[in-house]
């Protein structure tokens, strides 16, 4: 047989299909944020069958990470301070590390200039950015919620940071200057002991200017030479 459960949009669906939320809040955030989503009627189903409780998924992070990945960022901007302070309640350390990393991949975490992946941003820190690629959590979320940050794989911006998660994608995606890709050379030239983790990754990154006016890696560009 096919337990059927009430949901809180008055549908009865299969409890395979139905999720049970923790709280009220819980209950109120994702109908919000999911649309159509199969929602427990808690009071009801528990006062005349609790034991349906039992076969529907829990709302947890990993419920929550799957249905989320299927909402408009548009959306899920909306609701993304409410979002991260579930979140924050509710990632605990069983939370296991793919799960987090979905999570980090959503587009809700608040920079200067809107919402972005975990994945693409770093913390603010010391290091600043001289040619202004970088992007950075919001530092009011940095405050609020730094564990929750940290815990989902965020780290503070320096030097290797700066240039593997920012300056490089920028040159790969046409969008340095050849002004400020000269700055990017002084970097690496300074900090060449920090940056040999990264050689190979920088020797295959359109960060040399040349008399053409186009940025090419280093071992596509030839010294100038008397002889020719």
């Amino acid at each position: 047989s096919v337990a059927l459960v009430l949901c809180r949009n008055g549908l009865i669906a299969p409890a395979s299909r139905v999720v049970w939320p923790a709280s009220e809040d819980d209950a109120t955030l994702f109908e919000v944020l999911v649309d159509g989503l199969l929602i427990a009627d808690v009071d009801t189903v528990g006062l005349y069958c609790p034991s349906l409780r039992d076969a529907c998924t829990p709302l947890d992070v990993d419920c929550a990470v799957r249905v989320l990945q299927e909402v408009e960022p548009e959306t899920l901007g909306v609701l993304a301070e409410d979002l991260l302070d579930w979140l924050n309640r509710n990632l605990t350390a069983t939370v296991d590390r793919p799960t987090k990393e979905q999570v980090a991949a959503l587009p809700i975490f608040p920079t200067a200039t809107g919402f972005e992946a975990l994945t693409r941003l770093s913390l603010p820190n010391d290091f600043r950015d001289p040619i202004a690629v970088a992007s950075l959590v919001a530092d009011n979320i940095v405050r609020d919620y730094h564990k929750l940050l940290t815990d989902l794989g965020a780290r503070p911006l320096d030097i290797v940071e700066y240039f593997r998660l920012h300056a490089v994608p920028a040159a790969h995606s046409g969008r340095l200057s050849g002004t400020q890709a000269r700055e990017l050379l002084r970097l690496m030239a300074v900090h060449q002991e920090a940056l040999s983790p990264l050689r190979d990754m920088l020797a295959t990154t359109e960060l040399v200017p040349c008399t053409d006016g186009v940025l090419h890696p280093a071992p596509d560009v030839h010294l100038p030479s008397p002889e020719i």
